[in-house]
């Protein structure tokens, strides 16, 4: 029975409401609704809700199995239902929450997914699961006398670091916590296990609920009024801002600007963080109180020392805590680092390397480089006020514009030097070290000798002198940009994305990026191509990126040029061009790039953008894989195991399939797992076989997780064949729709597949035509062709012949050979197009060419038969052949046939026999009949009317006429098979109600003489007609004898006469011996002696006894 997580009342079976609580929970003083869901509940078709785990002002949390991932446990987060339904509120946080999806971070608790928000309904947030206390409990445990556990300093020492660096990388996203305290820095453990992480959990979920607990919308509330500083009504004012989750829990660590209502920047977080640490070490937060009192301390009060700590560290945290945002440190790994140093104990240094490179250092801290010596300032006041008026530059003067005079370098060089002496001699004090002297002289060495603003940023940067000062540097590195030097822009991009010696500033960052590329920098123009591309710091925007790998493609920039053609090929910031993906792909393949090589030669086999062309597709994979191309020696693998492009060789197929598996090729690993099992190239070894299967299944399932649709799709194959896993077409499914959902065109095709055939799902038919059209759509080939296919029967879809024809030319134009086959099938019945028998030749031979057996076939039968080209029986058997050798079972039926009556072959009918077997053997019927006639008349194998009978029957079965005709004909007879008239009249009418002729004329003799069925002249008259009208000149001569003698019909000499003469005609013996009667006797027609006589010696000379003696006793020889 459905359970209610919230107050365990029983629901009925189905419900998803429950009785007592409704769908909804009030939350305590607040006008909060929060969804309610039952135990069990399957949330977006994927989530097993099965336990509540808490609920507040923001929403509720539950416990749920994730049914995709093996029942990994998630966390699902429900928002208040007035967010969800509020139009504002619910952009607000999709907003918010929405980038945090793109935050893969070791030490942030990952948003999986955002559920709800495409159909409109309650939105639900799906988290990783945390199994470790949060730091919230932890400081609960103490304070209430509970377990202690590690101290202070080392809980800080341990996971600051690691928290500190993945709060500066979400900072370089432009993303901002906004709710850092305790309760929201999670652990994947036990906090004394060396293994535990701790991680940032709630991102995007700030700032969402007033100080009242109900929702506020995202904007800075009522226009801002002016009121006494501290009093009661700036506190009213400041409590009503919506900016600030004002919770109990939350509060005492917000910032003074949060409190303000002031927008959020990365300072907010380096506050909260400080707020956190000095409750771990303080063992309270830094401000305690209720309402105004605690909102006025964070706004105007210092925070108080804590006790036992050593004043550096007191200074630290008070800097942290500092009340105007720029006072505080710049990163959060600059306040870990400055914390870390002062913790009492053992330092960070002494930490491991990946510590030590989580607190934002360096393992391999190489040597310093030394500081470069500043030349020495005057050593008297009259020096420095004459080198001060002489140092004064033009303002306006652009340093690019200024140039030294000749010899002016040496003389400066002089000036260094006797400056350098004086100093010597009269004793160089610490004030002449200071920034003022050093830069009059830099400013007077500019003007003479070409130093410009860069070294000036560059030397006040330099480590251990006095005037190193960063905040000037930058100013300098600013002016150097400003005056157009883009190496400056570099730096302070760098720096600004950073926030190394610079409050980060994400969008700063990008200007300066955006300035160099435009002054044609082509580092920075990589860099926003790759921003603009991946969405890093920037929205992505894959038009921006395309133009800038444009711009670097046109400037010979191979990897740009790859990317261009990438983006071209997808159709990503451009419209989609194949054929200009190609030239470029072409450009950067003849330079050499590998992936350009692969690329191109995918295109080549495919025929995307360029004409179709085996040849050209190995060539281009050999040489990728030659240098070392994963994806280049999977494909050229196939080349060689298909033959496609090069000389089949299974041996070169597992040698390359080898080499991209030891690459850590997924796809590469499971052919080689296919060779190895099968004994393809190599010796067969079941045991390596499976490691190679199991190395797949491996490396698919990895990339999958990470959102790689081609591993997705490779694992649902694995799953689909039972290779390297359990067979499970249902699991198969689960990844497929994995691969689909991603985008990936061959992944929609085989999710469509087993939509349409029900493998492992329902059968959905209007499903499976979707995927097929999303496929196409993406230009994947046999998307194309599987909608054609729908289009051409009418499955799923309306039947459009024409809309099929123009599916399968897409998909033949792209090399696929079961569309050209197709296509050639249709221009051969004309279906959708013109008949024409020439073009359907073309599109078999271009399959025929691909291996692709069953238009070989066609291509031998129009060969043979001089359909859309002239009769050519060798080239008819060169085609049975090779599609024989393929293992088509019509083809070596066909074969078989050839060697039989000796067809553009020598006769031979053991090698007919051969090929029959082989047929008959894959359950072919026609094959089957064919063997069983051979056996039945000793023809290439030893008489064995049993053997022969027991094929029939098979054939027989797959009611094939023929075979149920010569069945018959035994059990009729007795050959081979119990002699049994009934079952003979039974595979008779089957084959007669078939319009077997033959079966048709031997009915009628069953009914003529009672033979298995009781006798009834009118029935035989019937059968005989029908098969008479087909033209069995047996049955016609049949019917006439009844016309004649009026058996089972009234006596019709006309009748008579005319079936006589078409049974005649036919070279049939009894007829010709009737007409001859006819003719004798004036039956139907006038006396003729003459042409009786003519007509009896023909019937005489097939052996018929009658006409022999007739003639004899006229006396006329035959």
């Amino acid at each position: 029975m459905p359970t209610c997580l919230n107050c365990h009342a029983t629901a009925a079976v189905g419900a998803d409401v429950c009785p007592r609580c409704g769908p909804t929970l009030t939350v305590p003083g607040t006008t909060l609704k929060l969804p309610l869901l039952l135990e069990n509940f399957i949330l977006a078709d994927r989530f097993n809700v099965f336990r509540l785990l808490g609920k507040g002002k923001t929403g509720i949390a539950y416990l749920a199995k994730d049914l995709r991932q093996q029942d990994r446990k998630v966390v699902v987060k429900l928002p208040a239902r007035a967010i969800s339904q509020s139009e504002e509120l619910r952009s607000q946080l999709l907003s918010r929450v929405l980038p945090c999806l793109e935050l893969h971070d070791d030490h942030i608790v990952r948003l999986l997914s955002v559920e709800g928000q495409e159909s409109g309904g309650d939105l639900a947030l799906v988290m990783e699961y945390m199994a470790g206390p949060s730091l919230g409990r932890l400081l609960k445990e103490r304070s209430s006398g509970g377990s202690r556990g590690l101290p202070a300093p080392e809980l800080v020492r341990r996971f600051l670091p690691g928290l500190a660096a993945a709060l500066d990388r979400a900072h370089g996203r432009t993303i901002v916590h906004g709710d850092i305290k305790p309760a929201n820095i999670l652990l994947t453990g036990p906090a004394d296990d060396r293994a535990t992480k701790a991680k940032l959990a709630d991102y995007g979920l700030a700032g969402l609920i007033g100080s009242r607990g109900d929702p506020v919308s995202g904007a800075k509330g009522p226009p801002s009024r002016t009121v006494p500083s501290g009093s009661a009504a700036e506190l009213a004012t400041r409590a009503s801002q919506p900016s600030l989750s004002c919770l109990s829990e939350t509060m005492p660590y917000a910032s003074p600007e949060q409190v303000n209502g002031n927008p959020l920047t990365g300072a907010t977080d380096i506050y909260s963080l400080g707020a956190t640490v000095y409750h771990l070490l303080a063992g309270r937060p830094p401000f305690e109180g209720t309402g105004e009192e605690l909102m006025r301390q964070i706004v105007s009060a210092p925070p108080r020392e804590i006790e036992g700590c050593s004043p550096a560290l007191n200074r630290v945290i008070r800097r942290a805590l500092s009340k105007d945002p720029r006072d505080r440190h710049r990163t959060a790994v600059e306040l870990s680092r400055a914390l870390t140093d002062e913790l009492p104990g053992e330092a960070v240094a002494a930490a491991g390397p990946a510590q030590r490179q989580a607190a934002g250092g360096d393992a391999r801290t190489g040597p310093e480089v030394a500081p470069v010596c500043p030349p020495a300032a005057p050593a008297t006041a009259a020096a420095t006020a004459a080198w001060a008026e002489a140092a004064q530059p033009g303002p306006s003067t652009p340093v690019a514009s200024q140039r030294s005079a000749p010899g002016r370098p040496g003389r400066v060089f002089l000036q260094l030097l006797v400056v350098l002496g004086i100093a010597i001699v009269v004793g160089v004090s610490p004030w002449l070290w200071r920034e003022r002297y050093l830069e009059l002289w830099l400013l007077r060495a500019r003007a003479s000798a070409g130093v410009d603003y860069l070294t000036l940023a560059e030397l006040h940067e330099q480590k251990g002198v006095a005037f190193r000062d960063d905040a000037r540097a930058i100013d300098w590195y600013r002016k150097a940009g400003q005056a157009g030097n883009d190496r400056a822009m570099m730096v302070l991009a760098r720096r600004y994305l950073d926030g190394d010696r610079v409050t980060r500033d994400g969008a700063e960052g990008v200007r300066w990026y955006r300035l160099a590329a435009e002054g044609g920098n082509r580092e920075a123009q990589k860099t926003l191509a790759r921003m603009y591309d991946a969405g890093q710091t920037v929205a992505k925007d894959p038009t921006e990126a395309t133009r800038w790998y444009r711009k670097l493609a046109e400037g010979q920039d191979v990897e740009a040029q790859v990317k261009l053609a990438e983006h071209l090929e997808e159709g990503r910031g451009c419209p989609r061009s194949e054929t200009e993906a190609a030239t470029w792909y072409g450009r950067a393949a003849e330079k050499g790039d590998p992936v350009a090589q692969w690329k191109l030669g995918s295109l080549h086999e495919t025929g995307r953008g360029v004409p179709a062309d085996e040849l050209e597709a190995a060539r281009w994979y050999r040489r990728a894989a030659e240098q070392g191309s994963g994806e280049a020696q999977y494909a050229l693998g196939r080349c060689y195991e298909s033959g496609s492009g090069v000389a089949r060789d299974e041996t070169e197929a597992a040698k390359w399939f080898r080499a991209a598996a030891t690459r850590g090729s997924g796809p590469a690993s499971l052919s080689l797992g296919r060779c190895l099992e099968r004994g393809i190239g190599v010796a067969k070894d079941a045991v390596e076989a499976d490691r190679w299967y199991a190395k797949a299944v491996e490396l698919c399932r990895k990339a999958a997780a990470e959102g790689d649709g081609s591993a997705a799709l490779r694992l649902g194959q694995c799953h689909e064949t039972g290779s390297g896993v359990a067979k499970d077409e249902v699991e198969a499914v689960r990844w497929f729709r994995r691969s689909a959902e991603a985008g990936h065109g061959f992944g929609q095709t085989a999710l469509g597949r087993c939509l349409l055939r029900g493998r492992g799902t329902a059968v959905d038919q209007v499903e499976a035509v979707k995927w097929f059209r999303r496929a196409a759509d993406l230009g994947d080939r046999s998307g194309l062709f599987e909608l054609g296919w729908c289009l051409a029967t009418g499955t799923g879809t309306a039947k459009d012949l024409v809309e099929a024809v123009k599916c399968y030319r897409k998909a033949a134009d792209r090399g696929l050979a079961n569309a050209q086959y197709s296509l050639g099938v249709l221009h051969e019945t004309g279906q959708g197009v013109a008949r024409d028998e020439v073009e359907a030749v073309r599109w078999y031979r271009k399959a025929a060419e691909q291996r692709f057996a069953p238009a070989q076939n066609n291509l031998g039968f129009c060969f043979e038969r001089g359909v859309g080209t002239s009769k050519d029986l060798p080239e008819a058997l060169k085609w049975y052949r090779k599609a024989a050798e393929l293992g088509l079972a019509v083809a070596q039926a066909n074969l078989g046939l050839f060697y039989e009556l000796g067809s553009s072959v020598a006769k031979d009918e053991a090698e007919a026999v051969k090929w029959y077997r082989r047929s008959a053997d894959q359950g072919f019927a026609r094959g089957q009949r064919l063997l069983g006639s051979c056996l039945a008349s000793g023809r290439g194998a030893p008489k064995d009317p049993v053997e022969a009978a027991r094929w029939w029957r098979k054939a027989a079965d797959q009611d094939d006429a023929l075979a149920q005709y010569l069945l018959a004909s035994a059990l009729g007879d007795g050959r081979g098979v119990t002699r049994d008239p009934g079952e003979a009249v039974i595979w008779y009418r089957k084959a007669a109600d078939q319009g077997d002729r033959n079966a048709q004329n031997n009915l009628g003799v069953c009914y003529a003489r009672g033979m298995g069925v009781p006798k009834n002249l009118t029935e035989a008259l019937r059968w005989y007609r029908l098969a008479a009208e087909r033209g069995n000149p047996v049955a016609q001569a049949n019917a006439a004898y009844f016309y004649l003698s009026g058996q089972g019909v009234p006596r019709n000499d006309r009748e008579a006469f005319h079936w006589f003469s078409r049974s005649a005609n036919g070279g049939h013996p009894q007829g010709q011996h009737g007409l001859g009667i006819c003719y004798e006797y004036g039956r139907g027609v006038a006396r003729n002696r003459q042409l009786a006589i003519q007509w009896l010696q023909k019937g005489a000379r097939q052996g018929d006894v009658a006409s022999r003696q007739l003639l004899a006793s006229w006396g006329v020889t035959w």
